[in-house]
C-alpha cells in the first residue's frame, strides 16, 4: 500500500508547525533508519477499570506513521481495509481464495497486502460435535488461521434471544465456552481481535433489539465473562456497533451506548441498496449513506457526526458497508465503480475513521441485494469492480499487521 507523504516538508517545517516535538526529534535518526522501532512511553489505556488497565499490554505510538502523513485525522494510523467473504475459514486454500488472492488483485503484486481486517459473524452457540471440541473448531481454529496469515478478526457475536435473557445470566454457560476458546486463540496475550457483541441493536430484526437498559447490561456481562475466563487484558478491542439508520419511533443508538469505560471503538452499518429489486427504490450517495444531513424532525441522520459527538475519543469503523450496482435503469458496473471511488474518497477525509469492512458477499437472500461483491473469488470475469481497487490503493489507506495493531494505540487524539 502507498503511504501518503508530506512532500517537501523538512523536519524544521514539522517543528515550526507543531507536528513533531523536540523530544521526538532526538530519536528521529535511528527511527528513520529502522521504521519498525517504536517510540515513546506506553500511552494511557481506556480499558475497563484500573486493574485491567494495569494488566493490559502497552500501546505504542509509531513515529513513522506521523511522518508519513496521517496527521489531522485524529489517529496516527492509516485507515484499515476489511472484508467479509462469507462462509467458514479453516484451510489455507480458503484463505488464499478469499483473501490473499484478492489482496494481490488490489495491490497488483504477488504477495501484496491490502486487507487488515476480516469480518466474521460467529454465533454464541455452537452445536456439539462427537469430539466435544466444537467451540475450539468454530472459534480458536478459525481465528488462528486468520492471524497466521496476517489478518486481524473483526467478530460480530450473534445472539438469537432477548437482551434481558443474556443480562440475567441465562446463557452464561455458552459465553464461558466462547471466552475459553477465544483465550486459547490469544496465545498468552500475543493475539487479539475486535469483538462487537450483539450488533445492530437499534434495529428491529434481532430478538435482542429495542431494549437499551438490558443491552447495556448484556454488553458488560459478556466482558465480565471474558475477564473471569482469564482472557488476557488488551487482547479484545470491544466494539459498540449499531446500525446507522433506525426507525425514529424507537430508541436511537446513543441510548444503547454502554459508556466510554467499556468500549474501545464504535462502529455502524450503512449500505447503499440503490434500486435493488424487492429491496429499495432509492440511490444513496456516500454522504447520504454515511452521514445524511441532520434533520431535527427525523433524528436518524448524521451517523458519523453523532458517533463523534457520543464517543469523541473512540475510533470509528464501518462495521458493514456495501453498494449494489442496481440503478433506476438497471445494473451498471460503471455507476457502482464510481460510487466506490466516491465513498472511499469521502471516508478518507472523515475524522476518527480507522477501519472500513466491506460486505463482499453476493446472493445472501433474506432481503439483501445479490451483487455487493467487488471481487468474485471464483470467476474473475464476473465481479471485479476496479473502482474499489483504485479507491483504496492510495493513502490514507494502508495495511496494518496483527502484531503492529496489537501494539498500537487506537485512541483518537
Amino acid at each position: 500500500m502507498v503511504h501518503r507523504r508530506l512532500p517537501h516538508f523538512s523536519i524544521y517545517h514539522l517543528l515550526a508547525n507543531g507536528l513533531i516535538s523536540i523530544g521526538i526529534l532526538t530519536s528521529l535518526g535511528g527511527i528513520l533508519a529502522n521504521p519498525g522501532v517504536a517510540l515513546g512511553a506506553p500511552l494511557a489505556s481506556d480499558d475497563q477499570g484500573a486493574q485491567a488497565q494495569a494488566n493490559r499490554p502497552p500501546k505504542i505510538a509509531y513515529l513513522p506513521m506521523l511522518i508519513n502523513g496521517y496527521i489531522g485525522r485524529g489517529t496516527d494510523l492509516p485507515i484499515m481495509l476489511g472484508m467479509y467473504q462469507g462462509g467458514s475459514i479453516y484451510t489455507q486454500s480458503e484463505i488464499y481464495t478469499k483473501f490473499l488472492k484478492m489482496d494481490e488483485w488490489v495491490t497488483g503484486k504477488v504477495g501484496g497486502r491490502s486487507t487488515s481486517l476480516v469480518g466474521l459473524f460467529l454465533p454464541y452457540y455452537v452445536p456439539p460435535n462427537p469430539n466435544g471440541d466444537e467451540y475450539k473448531y468454530a472459534i480458536t481454529v478459525q481465528l488462528n488461521i486468520l492471524a497466521d496469515n496476517g489478518y486481524t478478526p473483526f467478530i460480530n457475536i450473534s445472539f438469537d434471544h432477548s437482551a434481558a435473557d443474556l443480562a440475567s445470566g441465562k446463557y452464561d454457560t455458552y459465553f464461558r465456552r466462547w471466552a475459553q476458546a477465544y483465550k486459547d486463540y490469544t496465545k498468552n496475550g500475543t493475539r487479539g481481535a475486535f469483538i462487537a457483541p450483539l450488533p445492530e441493536m437499534n434495529g428491529t430484526w434481532y430478538k435482542y433489539t429495542l431494549d437499551p437498559p438490558n443491552y447495556k447490561k448484556a454488553f458488560i456481562r459478556i466482558q465480565q465473562i471474558f475477564r473471569d475466563a482469564g482472557v488476557p487484558a488488551g487482547t479484545v478491542r470491544w466494539v459498540f456497533a449499531p446500525n446507522g439508520w433506525n426507525d425514529p419511533r424507537y430508541p436511537s443508538f446513543e441510548q444503547y451506548y454502554p459508556g466510554n469505560s467499556v468500549v474501545d471503538a464504535v462502529a455502524f452499518s450503512a449500505l447503499n441498496f440503490g434500486y435493488c429489486p424487492g429491496v429499495s427504490s432509492r440511490w444513496d450517495s456516500p454522504v447520504q449513506t454515511y452521514n445524511p444531513p441532520y434533520n431535527p424532525n427525523y433524528p436518524s441522520t448524521a451517523y458519523l457526526d453523532r458517533l463523534r459527538t457520543m464517543a469523541p475519543t473512540k475510533p470509528i469503523f464501518l462495521a458493514q458497508t456495501a453498494t449494489t450496482a442496481w440503478t433506476a435503469n438497471g445494473p451498471s458496473a460503471s455507476v457502482k465503480n464510481q460510487w466506490l471511488v466516491d465513498a472511499y474518497s469521502y471516508l478518507a477525509g472523515q475524522k476518527n475513521v480507522l477501519g472500513i469492512i466491506y460486505f463482499g458477499v453476493n446472493d445472501m437472500g433474506g432481503g439483501e441485494c445479490p451483487d455487493y461483491a467487488v471481487y468474485d473469488q471464483w470467476d474473475k470475469t464476473k465481479a471485479q469492480y476496479t473502482g474499489y481497487r483504485d479507491a483504496v490503493n492510495k493513502a490514507p489507506y494502508g495495511y496494518i499487521s496483527p502484531q503492529e495493531l496489537m501494539n498500537s494505540d487506537i485512541t483518537i487524539h
